[in-house]
């Protein structure tokens, strides 16, 4: 659940005296959504919403007639409860609120119990009411009206379980996907290529309820002040004529009338149910602008990650296969004349900008507008003027604009909104050279992380680290990419251009923020490419150690395309399986560990997607399909477990001449997997090979075998996807 970083969990509730005209005006308006596609989870959080909205007194009701009702039937038919269940917490708040023709056993929680506001009902336990209702009962129940829209979840699902398996409710619409829900389920769960999965999980359509709350923000109080910033408006002038009810001090628990703590009933409010809040944040470029004249070494990118292609025709076959592309960033008008023909999210087609002179160089400070320019460059500039080359001048590029002002107040829910569109189910990758800070959303952190991960199985978010210079390990702010324990996210920190010794990208004024677990480095600093008119030019910060990581994405998937397309047969490759690939053929660097999980970005060994890679300590390279090898090797090791190492897991050993030890990367087994890429990414640090004299051959070409020692290896990288 995330908190909002202001609110202090330890604060107590406060017994507000009961809410005049004046102060129900200063009711901020929420919009609350469920969040849960299960039944059970579903009648949870109406519950919680409506005990929440109780005990800090901003409940509204109405009445009804109960009729030929019982109480159950009643709040369902009004349309203000819906799951499968009907929990006791919510029998015992109908109680309380109908308390002329009920009662119920009373037992006060705990006082540690009472700041909790989705854990007792007015300082009670939860407990079945005893009802004398008849039909003429005019039944107090929550007054809300509820609005519908089918999104989208993650579920449980059998191993075996495909997409027909999956049957919509009556209610749920995919019309705004403009499919029917069969063909929405069988898009977002495509056959997966090379899966071992025992267990397993589906991206399925459910129905989610909103409606609008509100919540009243009293003097002083820590949300007052967090809302304040996050509305971007004084909450005491937001109007609302909300009728909320009082409560009746007779239903509330001894210890509950007598608690104050400063009147700070909506800190614990947005604490309780925060996850269901609608998403508000801003999202931010990471990009750090420089200026003055262009260095020469600004061209040198491609050397510092191991770029070994020149000019868009010097691309092999192989990393020519289509890949598509999203950058969501902000919009631009037209594409550079060195660009390749680009889209936007809608499926218009951008235009060439017209010009004499393609080519100028600019010296001078890159507006805001260059950001989006500079990002699409380094991916797929055509390179027409050898002046600036793309990576992957064959990649489709798909444009999703975001406000380009940063006006929107409510950037967030836009963010999440984009994940879940139609036309994003056809992209591969997603470049996201920007981000949210937790600590200026309510509630929408949980939301974002389920939007995309409802991708997992079919796009690639690259996301950058961001240009705070913080060190993140304690409190990890930064999303999506703090979100990067999802399969599908890839976090790029920023490094600078120190080709022998990187170390964390760093000015006077910004710097990359670093996290042990964020996944890999790009360069940074000096980042030159296409900009606005037509021009060259070079800026600063991880919105630009992103688009690199992207491209080399986009080879890797390209040529894994090309090399196993038989075995494929329109089956999709896992983004996690591109994502591990970048994380362990990356250049293990002494100034870049703690800092991420890897290193620096390092493009020809993670697209050599085929092959086993051997250096050996005499400097022999050897490419190719390994024969023979030791099932096990030893390591020399303090850590016990990691004494005996399974080649057959391994993805990669690279010696550090700091340590004169090995650093490991390899597929951990564990309760889901057997070792194979499904399993989780995991690295070992020091391991000093004791195995040294078993044979290892290796076929380079057609019948041309080479014979070396196991003790010989200096680095090894495994092939992409075939298990040895």
């Amino acid at each position: 659940m995330i908190r909002l970083a202001p609110l202090a969990a330890a604060l107590a509730i406060a017994l507000a005296p009961p809410l005049s005209a004046a102060s129900r005006e200063q009711a901020v308006p929420l919009s609350w959504q469920s969040t849960s596609p299960v039944p059970e989870q579903l009648a949870r959080e109406f519950t919680e919403l409506y005990v929440s909205l109780y005990n800090s007194q901003n409940l509204k009701v109405r009445t009804v007639r109960l009729g030929d009702r019982f109480i159950e039937p009643a709040v369902r038919a009004e349309k203000v409860f819906f799951g499968r269940t009907f929990p006791a917490a919510l029998d015992a708040l109908l109680c309380d609120l109908n308390d002329g023709v009920c009662d119920r056993d009373l037992k006060p929680v705990d006082r540690s119990q009472l700041a909790d506001t989705t854990a007792h009902v007015g300082g009670y336990l939860p407990s079945t009411g005893r009802w004398r209702a008849n039909p003429e009962t005019m039944l107090v129940i929550p007054d809300y009206e509820f609005r519908t829209e089918t999104s989208l979840a993650r579920i449980s699902v059998p191993s075996n379980w495909v997409a027909k398996d999956f049957v919509a409710a009556d209610d749920i619409d995919c019309s705004p996907w403009s499919m029917t829900c069969a063909e929405l389920v069988a898009r977002f769960n495509p056959r997966i290529f090379g899966s071992k999965i025992s267990a397993r999980t589906a991206t399925v359509p459910y129905l989610r309820y909103e409606t609008t709350i509100g919540v009243e923000i009293a003097e002083p109080s820590a949300a007052q002040t967090a809302l304040g910033e996050l509305l971007g408006k004084e909450v005491t002038a937001s109007g609302s004529n909300t009728v909320i009810h009082t409560l009746d001090p007779g239903v509330l628990s001894d210890s509950f009338k007598t608690l104050d703590a400063g009147r700070a009933t909506a800190d614990q409010f947005l604490d309780g149910i925060g996850a269901n809040i609608k998403p508000i944040g801003k999202l931010k470029a990471y990009s750090s602008h420089v200026e003055g004249p262009l260095a020469p070494e600004v061209q040198g990118l491609f050397e510092l990650i191991s770029y070994k292609f020149g000019p868009g025709n010097d691309l092999p076959d192989i990393y020519r296969e289509p890949v598509s592309i999203g950058i969501i960033d902000t919009t631009i008008e037209k594409r550079h004349c060195d660009w390749p023909d680009v889209h936007f999210g809608s499926g218009d087609k951008l235009q060439v900008e017209e010009a004499l002179e393609c080519g100028t160089m600019s010296d001078g400070l890159l507006d805001r507008r260059d950001h989006v320019m500079l990002i699409g460059g380094i991916i797929a500039a055509k390179g027409r003027r050898n002046a600036a080359v793309g990576m992957n001048p064959y990649a489709n590029l798909v444009f999703m604009p975001i406000d380009p002002d940063g006006t929107d107040q409510n950037e967030a829910q836009f963010l999440i909104q984009t994940f879940m569109r139609p036309e994003t189910i056809s992209l591969e990758i997603v470049n996201l050279s920007s981000g949210l800070n937790r600590s200026e959303m309510v509630g929408s952190a949980e939301m974002l992380e389920f939007a995309i991960g409802a991708l997992q199985d079919l796009v690639l978010v690259v996301t950058a680290a961001g240009n705070e210079g913080l060190d993140l390990s304690q409190d990890c702010i930064v999303v999506p990419a703090c979100m990067n324990e999802l399969d599908n996210v890839i976090s790029v920190v920023g490094v600078n251009r120190d080709e022998d010794d990187p170390a964390i990208w760093r000015t006077q004024a910004a710097g990359s923020n670093t996290h042990p677990n964020f996944d890999i480095g790009a360069v940074a600093q000096d980042v030159y490419s296409t900009v606005s008119g037509n021009r060259y030019g070079k800026d600063s910060g991880t919105s630009f150690a992103v688009p690199q990581v992207s491209a080399a994405a986009s080879l890797v998937l390209a040529a894994a395309k090309r090399a196993w397309s038989a075995e494929l047969d329109g089956a999709r490759i896992l983004p996690k399986f591109i994502k591990d690939r970048l994380i362990y053929t990356a250049d293990i660097k002494p100034g870049l560990n703690g800092r991420m999980r890897s290193g620096r970005l390092n493009v020809s060994r993670a697209i050599e997607v085929a092959h086993d890679q051997y250096v050996l300590f005499d400097g022999r390279v050897i490419t190719g399909q390994t024969l023979d090898r030791p099932n096990w090797f030893k390591c020399q090791t303090p850590v016990a477990a990691e004494a005996d190492q399974l080649f057959w897991n391994l993805r990669r050993m690279t010696y550090q001449e700091d340590t004169g030890r090995h650093f490991l990367f390899k597929h951990r087994p564990d309760d889901q997997h057997i070792g194979d890429r499904n399993a989780p990414l995991a690295e070992f640090q020091s391991c000093l090979v004791t195995t040294r004299s078993p044979t290892v051959s290796v076929l380079t070409s057609p019948g041309t075998v080479v014979d070396f020692t196991f003790g010989d290896i200096k680095d090894f990288t495994s092939r992409m996807i075939e298990a040895l």
